[in-house]
């Protein structure tokens, strides 16, 4: 074996240690399906004039680049490259069959304009031109999904598209077929793709991390039964792998995706004394934390002067940032992220409630925001209060700078009787499997007593980008009949195609405690809520590693930190009196849910 074949194993045995691949051994065999073909290009070809793939690989050399060679085969990896007089991208193509199911491989693009695209095709569909389904393609900057089936490739629009007809409806629905997404990939490094196929749902995790997704009628097309690697300028492949699945469990291809199997009291660990955020001049509340590339720990929360009294949160809450080495802490003040900046901008004398998110490598910080006359109140100024509105703040990294807009993201609805049409907040949000972002909040209307309105209710929106627009959905979540404000502060996440909700019980009506208390709720798509089988979360408790147990005045604003998509830190706004004097953070560490032991250590 040469040298360079020698490294390129090491390689490989190194890839099989990536997150992606350790993702893949310790799933079961029915997680992925059946391995039904690969090829590692440990071969050679026979002469060096024309295209050799073997393996039952073909290229489209003859026909689009003249018969000049366009695959090499050499140290145990295909080297794909257009030739200068081809008047097409290169495509390599291996046949295949299944409905649901994975493809995997290895690349390497080489230079800034390179890109792969695993075109998914079926030579037999007559509705298309070419047979073209799907693609998965892949630059240095970009991932691009797209179904071609029932977009470009249709041949109805096809035609329509050359004749130059196509209506403006027309246009907008075939721009809804393809979907893009940042990503940032390295030259001449190798990286790893897998594209899952499930229904009509594309889901392509790049390095072993989830990097984009997509949901589209094309996807679903049963007979997919041809790979084309497309290549327009160069890229080299290894270990290609295909799996089939049957649709019969591509069902259960997801983190448990049955409600009975989440049980999250049984997660709730003992705390470490030093799991607590308190700053002995402020008030703190509401806490949410994200890590960066580097690893440390960014905790995103609301603080105001504790000489203005508990209710000036709605004045004078800014929202602050602290960093840490652990999701547990201790954490250290650096800086606010959020200032006030003025009574002209609708965020301009208050931010509160923050809860911060990484959407395909940059963050998202969503807020409440107002203004007003600035008086801190012994009661709630109404002012202020009925100001409050949705925003988000965008930055590169959650250490800043972020980015504030001049319009909320979630305003009133300016009719009367709309549910929300006295004033948004507390938002939470998630992006399910298909892509789609479903953010949830509270709605104050007007048909109670002003100034302070009513009823208070949550209403949920949905978005095809974390930035909106959100298109809102106006049917009240989380209510209990005859129960007036049962629940508040949702937290919600997704988790394979199931939605999770934790919610401050404030009568513990749903999670059968009787008292102010956690309860979880689950969902199939974020906008249907129902009581999860084991709803109770956690009371207004907390052990401590010590032994001790401490009970609360209040517990709540969950916030969890997701660690590989499954809870591994709950954060909770802690008061110990009803004096209202304090109030501060705690970090409570989760068992992880296949485990009996392991959690969150600092």
């Amino acid at each position: 074996m040469s040298f360079l074949r020698l490294i390129q194993a090491f390689t490989f045995a190194a890839f099989l240690l990536t997150p992606l691949a350790l993702a893949e051994q310790g799933r079961p065999n029915t997680e992925l399906g059946e391995l039904i073909f690969e090829d590692h290009f440990e071969r050679s070809e026979s002469q060096e004039e024309k295209d050799e793939p073997g393996n039952d690989w073909t290229t489209s050399s003859d026909k689009t680049a003249a018969g000049h060679k366009e695959v090499d085969l050499r140290d145990g990896a295909m080297h794909i490259y257009t030739h200068k007089v081809a008047n097409h991208a290169t495509s390599v193509r291996h046949p295949f069959a299944f409905t649901d199911g994975s493809i995997g491989l290895r690349f390497m693009l080489h230079k800034k304009g390179d890109s792969l695209k695993l075109n998914f095709a079926d030579l037999a569909c007559k509705t298309v031109h070419a047979g073209h389904l799907f693609d998965a393609d892949v630059s240095v900057s970009t991932l691009t999904i797209e179904d071609r089936k029932t977009g470009v490739m249709n041949l109805k629009t096809r035609a329509l598209s050359k004749a130059g007809t196509l209506t403006d409806g027309q246009r907008k629905t075939l721009s809804a077929k393809k979907k893009r997404m940042p990503i940032q990939l390295e030259l001449n490094q190798w990286h790893e793709i897998l594209v899952h196929i499930d229904g009509d749902h594309v889901v392509v995790d790049i390095d072993g991390q989830r990097v984009g997704s997509h949901q589209s009628d094309g996807f679903a097309h049963a007979n997919k039964s041809l790979l084309r690697l497309l290549v327009p300028n160069t890229a080299t492949v290894d270990d290609v792998r295909i799996w089939k699945r049957s649709p019969i469990h591509a069902k259960t291809n997801e983190n448990f995706s049955d409600a009975s199997n989440l049980d999250f009291k049984k997660l709730v660990s003992p705390v470490p004394t030093s799991a607590k955020f308190i700053d002995e001049n402020y008030y703190i509340w509401g806490a949410s934390m994200v890590r960066d590339t580097d690893g440390k720990c960014h905790l995103l929360y609301s603080r105001w002067l504790r000489e203005l009294g508990h209710n000036a949160w709605v004045t004078h809450s800014e929202i602050a940032h602290a960093v840490a080495d652990s999701p547990l802490g201790p954490f250290r003040y650096v800086d606010v992220a959020l200032p006030a900046r003025g009574p002209e901008y609708w965020d301009g004398m208050c931010t509160h409630n923050p809860t911060v998110h990484k959407f395909d490598g940059k963050y998202y910080l969503y807020y409440m925001g107002n203004f007003g006359d600035g008086n801190a109140t012994v009661k709630l100024n109404p002012i202020h209060r009925n100001h409050q509105r949705i925003g988000v703040a965008v930055a590169d990294h959650p250490a800043g700078p972020w980015k504030r807009f001049d319009k909320p993201l979630i305003d009133v609805t300016h009719q009367p009787g709309a549910h929300d049409e006295l004033m948004t907040s507390n938002p939470s949000i998630l992006r399910r499997s298909d892509g789609t972002y479903v953010l949830i909040y509270k709605a104050v209307g007007t048909k109670g007593p002003l100034p302070f309105g009513g009823p208070v209710i949550h209403l949920a929106a949905t978005s095809q980008s974390p930035t909106g627009p959100f298109n809102k959905k106006m049917t009240p979540l989380f209510t209990a009949p005859g129960v007036k404000f049962p629940a508040e502060d949702p937290y919600v996440w997704a988790e394979g195609n199931r939605c999770w909700a934790i919610v401050n019980d404030h009568k513990g009506t749903f999670n059968g405690t009787g008292e102010d208390s956690l309860a979880l709720f689950t969902s199939k798509d974020g906008l249907t809520w129902d009581v999860a089988p084991n709803p109770w979360v956690l009371q207004r408790k907390v052990t401590w590693t010590d032994g001790t147990e401490q009970s609360f005045h209040r517990l709540e604003r969950p916030q969890l930190w997701l660690e590989n998509g499954q809870p591994a830190v709950l954060y909770c706004a802690a008061e110990e009196t009803n004096d209202e004097a304090h109030s501060f953070n705690v970090h409570i560490p989760l068992i992880k849910k296949n485990s009996e032991t392991d959690h969150v250590t600092q």
